[in-house]
């Protein structure tokens, strides 16, 4: 059994679901970046000055609005209706000829393309399909560009991919191997410390981890996915990812139905999704047992009161770890833990 659940993966999430023969061909003609933020900022100074808005949903991370804030983009919020699309009402009002319109796929809930696009010019969309693997695997882009940022699901030290409707030579900068160094570093050392559990080495990858996600955040260029991390994308199997964070996810729904955000699992998420009345406090005592939900969609301060819905999906959601380094015995130990957290 781990002795935590939940954070960054380590360098041996991997081992059960490597092909053994063939390659997966899921993203053959995806551009590859260091990570999905790349690849955003990539779109963002192609697409400036010519575009100068960036329409985002209010659910969603700095790591998204700071490749088009940093690149000259003004961005909006806009609201979301209670089955996660997007509100078209205040879409329909706001939105101009040249603007840019991401969307985002909310645990397999895909992003509806409505009327706008057809009634406006020069209307750029992007979906982020980072939270559904299996609409990424399905790699069709209803939009002009499909983002994923495949880093997040396996071991991978880096890794985004960017599909789009018309061909991309993307201008990548010299390559720097300062951020996947630091991250494959810390995957190891994760790697030893659940097979050592010494505090040290739990200090150290906590650290490394840090200085790896500082500089990606602190950096405003486009890096290509380094050679090590397309090898690994190649040979990994992810529809067997997919498979088992789906039954992991179902087991927890069966044990947290009175919590569960959705009425439903619909596909292996990335986090499942709880509501609990008291955020801090669950998060806090889920952590005193090694077991580690991040809020993943914190408000931004300008978009604060924009949607209220969203609000309170931000106030009171945990992303409970589900993921296929788990075993059934794991997340019924999970389940249990998130159950005691969320009593009042």
């Amino acid at each position: 059994m781990h002795i935590e659940f939940g954070s960054d993966i380590d360098t041996q999430a991997n081992t059960d679901y490597v092909r053994e023969a063939g390659e997966n061909h899921f993203w053959d003609k995806a551009c590859l970046f260091r990570s999905g933020r790349d690849a955003l900022r990539l779109l963002a100074k192609s697409l400036y000055p010519a575009h100068k808005r960036a329409f985002m949903p209010v659910l969603s991370c700095p790591s998204m609005t700071e490749p088009f804030q940093k690149n000259g983009f003004q961005v909006v919020y806009y609201p979301m209706r209670k089955d996660f699309s997007a509100d078209d009402h205040f879409l329909d009002e706001h939105l101009a000829d040249g603007d840019v319109l991401l969307h985002m796929n909310y645990f397999g809930i895909a992003p509806e393309h409505g009327h706008i696009h057809r009634q406006l010019r020069n209307l750029v969309t992007i979906d982020d399909r980072t939270h559904s693997l299996r609409q990424a695997m399905e790699a069709q882009c209803c939009a002009d560009h499909m983002l994923f940022s495949v880093r997040k699901w396996v071991s991978l030290a880096d890794g985004g991919l960017l599909l789009s409707k018309k061909q991309i030579r993307p201008n990548y900068d010299v390559y720097d191997s300062a951020y996947r160094d630091a991250k494959q570093q810390a995957m190891d050392k994760k790697s030893a410390y659940l097979q050592n559990g010494a505090p040290e080495t739990k200090e150290t990858f906590l650290r490394l981890f840090a200085q790896a996600e500082q500089q990606l955040d602190s950096d405003n260029s486009v890096m290509e996915m380094s050679k090590e991390s397309a090898r690994v994308l190649k040979t990994t199997d992810f529809s067997s990812v997919e498979i088992k964070r789906k039954k992991n996810a179902e087991l927890l729904f069966q044990m947290l139905p009175e919590y569960a955000l959705l009425p439903h699992v619909k596909e292996g998420p990335l986090f499942f999704p709880v509501m609990v009345k008291n955020q801090k406090e669950a998060q806090e005592h889920l952590a005193q047992n090694n077991i580690y939900c991040p809020v993943i969609w914190p408000i931004q301060q300008s978009a604060s009161g924009v949607c209220a819905f969203s609000e309170n999906i931000a106030a009171h959601m945990l992303a409970v770890p589900c993921d296929q380094r788990y075993s059934p015995k794991e997340i019924e130990y999970i389940g249990g833990k998130v159950r005691e957290a969320a009593r009042p």
